[in-house]
């Protein structure tokens, strides 16, 4: 089985795999494909994604079943010692502006509501101690 994601795609693309392959959800196709027409698939998404970004899921025998070809992501896979493991950027540069849907850091300030608790408890306490 083959599972291809795509991200930010044309929509020529996105109709071409719907030749070879079921689309499950938005960008998202699934699929029994031979080697040869796999690979001759990876090469139309890699000539036509753009700036889009591209994942492709195939299998082969290896201890974990499966291998990834990644195009335009961050994020790549890298063969560790026989396991393959996506590999992140290390630190953000500075300048670089955030991805969409990446977690902030925690506030340094408390919320409103902490705020208020904390005045509460406070003043309950004092009234306890006189």
């Amino acid at each position: 089985m083959v599972v291809i994601v795509l991200s930010a795609a044309p929509a020529g693309l996105r109709g071409a795999l719907t030749r070879w392959m079921l689309e499950v959800s938005a960008g998202v196709y699934v699929g029994h494909l031979s080697t040869r027409v796999r690979e001759q698939v990876w090469e139309l998404i890699q000539a036509n994604i753009g700036q889009g970004r591209a994942l492709l899921v195939y299998p082969v025998k290896s201890e974990q079943r499966f291998a990834i070809l990644s195009l335009g992501h961050e994020r790549i896979p890298v063969d560790v010692e026989g396991l393959l493991v996506m590999q992140a950027p290390s630190v953000p540069s500075a300048g670089v502006e955030r991805l969409p849907g990446a977690v902030s850091p925690p506030k340094e300030s408390w919320s409103i509501a902490a705020r208020r608790r904390r005045y509460r408890n406070s003043a309950e306490r004092a009234l306890r101690r006189d």
